[in-house]
């Protein structure tokens, strides 16, 4: 699952010509982000904004892997999540 936070209508659009395998949680009004520790309210690059993050959480609901970017150019390595996705796989 891919968590968004962003305006419905944005998600949308973008969607459209980006079609996902996967489901989509919209957290517009940031509740997810500010539940999960990577909301901010003020600084020096964003005012209102979740940080880029990413978590792979398996179907018991346990965190197998967690990374919270530095800054909003800071992405978690596509083959660490795929990695931690796998080995949730193989726990289940």
């Amino acid at each position: 699952m891919v968590v968004l936070c962003q305006k419905r209508e944005k998600v949308a659009a973008w969607l459209a010509s980006h079609p996902l395998p996967f489901p989509i949680l919209i957290d517009e009004d940031r509740s997810r982000a500010k539940r999960w520790g990577v909301y901010v309210a003020i600084n020096f690059e964003s005012i209102h904004m979740a940080r880029a993050a990413s978590f792979v959480v398996d179907r018991a609901g346990i965190v197998r892997y967690a990374r919270i970017a530095k800054h909003q150019l800071d992405p978690a390595p596509i083959g660490s999540i795929l990695a931690a996705g796998l080995r949730a796989r193989a726990n289940e």
